[in-house]
């Protein structure tokens, strides 16, 4: 090599050295900083409470509450001594965010080399590394007391790629800043030994994801590590809770995956701060100890206990229903009547956390019985941890399923199509309850009107509250049969004089009403009704029965039916020793099929949908919708679903659309109508598809 050549290529490789010396130099961190207050540091570290109060104060918006403390106590507990909890909080109680915190707390300390975090879907499991990593870098006593940690994350400036080649005095730090997982920086303290959380992992997975398994870990150093401590942040969502088999396949991921985590002969910790959305779910599973004895399961309530006089509520209530349906919406008159009123309506009331409420909020109280107003089954389930039993209901009506339904007409609209339009009535000493619903041949149905009888001046009541009575209506008469017959004489008069109108402007006048004669007490006069009213032509009184599986069937499938009697619909029309034909109908039957049709989707065949009208407007009807639950029973060879009513509710409008739908039956509509219509279209479509066939091939 000539001298000109080997000057050029010695200069080359001292430009590549000091090139090389820069870029070593750039992603060299320098020596680690000193831990700038060891001894706040060192008192946090058996104290998750403190630790979190001290380093993430702002996570936490409200004064924390006892409620808080139990379920820190169990994080804490099993992250130092290794269990297994499950700990239902209500909704919104800050439960992700101390499970969070734990994690963050347990990898700052080591306490968990291997902490991971599982979350209902994959999203809600990365949300929270995504929250961790912010942590980590940005707050800043915690920078400053956990310099091992922070100061090579902060030294990435949020670029992931720096990770591979970045140093500490030469060292690698072996740093991971990955969308899945971060594996803590691998350094050295002065004295030459490795700090305690070098190589320590965060992952994270949706329950149902590919990540609870097959999570060894190999660190830089040699170390082998799998999983030592599971935090399953609310495991379950809102449409895996209302799902049998994805209940029964989370559970055994739990039991089975999860708690395999940390490989054959080793014990994992594990702690699931969980929130009840249905009964028999996937949490008051695990929380039941008698199917799960591995897991310890706590409930915490937001009430602890309820208020004594839940009447009182109900005057409560009205008042702020009033309020929030007024433009602007307003809660100062429910406030002022609270305030009032406070010592009765707080009797024997007692919150879990006296600092959650609103600002326009009195008392955490107050705030926990508005929730209840909203939607009781909703409040009961997920911030009471304890759902109504509806265990084994073949098809269960939520409130939101019935306001989040389509409502194309308006109120006293039919649909074009209408076959005939049917009522009923239900009957107390106090008030009446009606609907009128217009049906099509193939039993599809829209509630055209319904209501209280008279007329309240809001548009939410219950039997408690109603103000304005049948005997007001009758002259303050103390005659039962007088107060009904005026009440129901003047009700017909408004429900059987209406026209009904189509879209099309085509006029339907109402062709059937029925009336419950049930009510012991009002027999004779229902019956005497129904015969001298003008209009007897389309009156039926009826009587309800629930038939049990123990019992015989209303109507025998194996007996010749008469005309008179339906198998499909459960109902049996007679005459009566007093005169009149009288309905009987098996309720347990009929509210099963009520229920299948306010649960069809809006457009199918056989579905029922309410007139226009927002969830303030139809709380009353949607409430009384879900007012019960059922059991499925056997007996006789058959399965029954028997229903029962939820304590503190009225069901007198849902009594009206299942009697409705009698009336319908008895008219002539059929859902079977709809399936045999589609039965004779597949056959005509084969029919004509196999002449096709012929034609090709001849």
């Amino acid at each position: 090599m000539d001298e000109k050549a080997l000057r050029y290529a010695e200069k080359k490789a001292a430009a590549a050295a000091t090139s090389k010396r820069i870029s070593a130099e750039g992603r060299d961190i320098g020596s680690i900083p000193e831990v700038a207050d060891p001894d706040r540091r060192e008192s946090c570290r058996l104290d998750l409470f403190k630790f979190g109060m001290t380093y993430n104060p702002e996570a936490f918006g409200l004064e924390s509450g006892q409620i808080h403390r139990d379920c820190v106590a169990r994080l804490q507990e099993s992250v130092l001594e290794g269990a297994l909890y499950a700990f239902a909080m209500p909704r919104g109680s800050g439960k992700t965010t101390w499970c969070r915190t734990a994690a963050f707390w347990a990898a700052s300390y080591a306490h968990w080399r291997y902490p991971f975090l599982i979350g209902s879907t994959e999203q809600k499991a990365l949300d929270s590394l995504d929250a961790i990593k912010i942590w980590m870098r940005f707050l800043p006593l915690y920078a400053e007391d956990f310099p091992e940690i922070s100061f090579p994350i902060q030294k990435l400036e949020g670029i992931a790629h720096r990770c591979n080649g970045q140093t500490c005095c030469g060292h690698p730090t072996s740093i991971q800043w990955n969308k899945n997982r971060i594996v803590l920086p691998t350094v050295k303290k002065p004295d030459g030994t490795f700090y305690e959380t070098s190589g320590t992992i965060i992952g994270v997975s949706g329950l149902t994801g590919e990540g609870i398994r097959g999570s060894l870990f190999t660190t830089s150093t040699g170390e082998q590590l799998r999983p030592d401590g599971v935090l399953l942040d609310d495991p379950q969502t809102d449409a895996s809770a209302q799902s049998p088999s994805q209940n029964e396949t989370r559970t055994k991921l739990v039991n089975g995956a999860v708690l395999g985590m940390a490989g054959p002969g080793k014990r994992i910790s594990a702690v699931m701060p969980c929130t009840v959305i249905a009964n028999e779910d996937m949490v008051d599973r695990i929380l039941d100890r008698s199917k799960n004895p591995l897991w310890r399961g706590e409930r915490t309530k937001m009430l602890k206990s309820f208020p004594e006089d839940m009447d009182a509520w109900e005057k409560y209530f009205e008042v702020y229903r009033n309020g929030m349906l007024a433009e602007p919406p307003s809660q100062d008159l429910a406030n002022e009547y609270y305030i009032e009123h406070r010592d009765v309506l707080d009797a024997g009331a007692e919150s879990s956390w006296e600092s959650r409420k609103d600002d326009c909020d009195v008392s955490a109280i107050q705030h926990a019985m508005h929730l209840y107003c909203r939607d009781p089954d909703t409040f009961m389930a997920e911030y009471q941890n304890e759902p109504p039993s509806d265990s084994g209901q073949s098809v269960r009506v939520t409130s939101d399923i019935l306001e989040k339904k389509p409502k194309p007409l308006e109120r006293y609209v039919v649909p074009e199509g209408t076959s005939c339009i049917t009522a009923f009535i239900d009957v107390s000493e106090k008030v009446l309850w009606y609907t009128v619903i217009a049906y099509k041949k193939d039993f599809t149905s829209y509630i055209v009107d319904y209501g209280v009888w008279p007329e309240q001046a809001t548009k939410y009541t219950t039997l408690t509250t109603a103000r304005k009575t049948l005997k007001s209506m009758a002259g303050g008469s103390s005659s039962l049969e007088v107060i009904l017959t005026k009440g129901l004489d003047s009700l017909m008069e408004h429900i059987g004089s209406r026209e009904y109108f189509s879209e099309s402007n085509v006029p339907h006048k109402l062709n059937m009403a029925m009336i419950d004669s049930g009510w012991g007490a009002s027999t004779e006069t229902v019956y005497n009704f129904c015969r001298r009213s003008r209009f007897s032509n389309i009156l039926l009184p009826t009587k309800g029965e629930g038939i049990t599986a123990g019992r015989n069937m209303l109507v025998d499938p194996s007996v010749k039916r008469k005309p008179s009697e339906s198998i499909a619909g459960q109902w049996r029309v007679a005459a009566t020793a007093k005169g009149v034909r009288l309905c009987r109908y098996d309720t347990n039957y009929n509210k099963s099929f009520t229920l299948s049709r306010l649960a069809d989707d809006y457009g199918s065949p056989g579905s029922m949908t309410l007139y226009k009208g927002s969830f303030g407007d139809h709380r009353m009807i949607i409430e009384q919708l879900t007012s019960e639950y059922s059991v499925k029973t056997e007996g006789r060879g058959r399965v029954v679903d028997e229903f029962h009513l939820r304590p503190g509710r009225d069901n007198h409008l849902l009594d009206c659309v299942v009697g409705c739908n009698v009336a319908a039956s008895i008219m002539g509509c059929s859902v079977s109508r709809t399936l045999e219509i589609a039965k004779q279209r597949k056959k005509a479509n084969k029919a004509s598809k196999k002449r096709k066939n012929l034609q090709t091939n001849f």
